[in-house]
């Protein structure tokens, strides 16, 4: 049986790194205005930039995509 919440999951951690790296200095509000312009409202990006930031993949403190995020959409990319 294949897992829509892990492939969902994957598709909105996608979506979040590219917004990072197209947007390098981006602000949070202007985060939530370019994420809900691309995604439901109810799917909060919370929980997902924490995951990111447990795997590494963005900075800690900040929305900045790391050398593993990128390498991370390069290998998930279609």
């Amino acid at each position: 049986m294949y897992n829509i919440d892990k492939t969902r999951n994957m598709n909105l951690k996608k979506i979040i790194l590219e917004i990072i790296k197209d947007n390098p200095e981006i602000s949070r509000s202007k985060f939530d205005r370019v994420y809900y312009s691309k995604v439901s409202y109810k799917n909060n990006w919370v929980s997902i930039v924490q995951e990111l930031r447990s795997e590494k993949l963005i900075e800690v403190n900040q929305l900045k995509i790391t050398s593993k995020g990128l390498d991370y959409l390069e290998d998930n990319s279609n």
